[in-house]
């Protein structure tokens, strides 16, 4: 479908990212500087489906001149046994300890550093025995085990993720574990599943292997995301449309296809953003397991 209007934008805006949280999460907000700020949920005010938002830097404390932020993230708390991991355009890939980022001061604290011309594209959640799947907009995409990686301080730059191509970058990370499944979507709109284990598993810093044919009609990789049966997902796209769909819908394929149609782009709209639905009886579970996040 071309999907629904889900917020008015400017003229010189566009829908970036979408995430779900609890009103006592804390939101984690990583800036193009490498800084790290966070807010609880609920110091996010409250909107209606069309409203246009309030600017984060009216939320956030001290941002430096030309400071943005790059990269959006939710947790409950910074246990010790879980990382925070982080992939930039140039391939680099790093972890750090969740309970480094516990206390973060007015200023905010340093995240990650970057590399002359580096910019980060994807922050996640990892625990022992996750694997970690970088793509790049050309299609490509390596598997490697997070263990093999060791945990770094704040302030570094990370190691090599992927080896890219002349003229391609990295886009988009999914952290899985063998047995999972991986949607790949392209701007375009056009997607496909394929079995984790289709992608064989590579030391970091490899070229990988195709995850999905790029080409006039597909356009660049914009997302891979491990789905299971049942999962229904929100697509935006940079003119603000929103289309809910689910994964049943998109059938499983091999790894170097094309993929199929899976929201109507038109124009000079692009995809940007693919993101899970928490459903009514997800929130009641959770509500259940811990009440005081609610």
């Amino acid at each position: 479908g071309v999907g629904l209007i889900g917020m008015q934008t400017k003229d010189e805006d566009s829908v970036e990212a979408m995430f779900i949280a609890c009103s006592h999460d804390y939101v984690m907000f990583i800036t193009n500087h490498g800084r790290l700020h966070w807010l609880k949920g609920y110091r996010i005010p409250e909107g209606s489906r069309h409203s246009k938002g309030k600017p984060i830097v009216n939320l956030l404390y001290d941002l430096e001149e030309g400071e943005a932020v790059v990269g959006t993230i939710c947790v409950s708390e910074f246990s010790d046994d879980r990382y925070l991991v982080f992939c930039t355009e140039n391939g680099i890939f790093k972890k750090t300890r969740l309970s480094a980022y516990g206390n973060v001061r007015r200023k905010g604290i340093k995240a990650i550093k970057f590399q002359d011309g580096d910019s980060l594209i994807a922050t996640d959640i990892c625990t022992e025995g996750d694997e970690i799947i970088i793509a790049t907009r050309n299609g490509q995409a390596v598997r490697f085990s997070q263990d093999d990686v060791r945990p770094l301080g704040r302030d570094t730059t990370g190691v090599k993720g992927i080896t890219l191509n002349e003229g391609d970058r990295a886009v988009s990370m999914a952290v899985v574990r063998s047995g999972d499944r991986l949607l790949t979507v392209t701007e375009n709109g056009f997607g496909k599943i394929s079995a984790v284990d289709d992608y064989r598993m590579t030391n970091r810093g490899a070229k990988g292997v195709i995850t999905i044919r790029t080409n006039e009609r597909n356009g660049g990789v914009v997302s891979v995301r491990k789905v299971s049966d049942g999962d229904e997902l929100m697509l935006t796209s940079a003119e603000g449309k929103i289309i809910r769909i689910s994964v049943d819908e998109i059938r499983e394929t091999s790894r170097n296809t094309q993929g199929v149609k899976i929201m109507d782009i038109r124009g000079e709209d692009k995809v940007t953003a693919v993101e899970p639905i928490v459903e009514e009886e997800d929130i009641e579970e959770a509500v259940e397991a811990a009440p005081e996040r609610v």
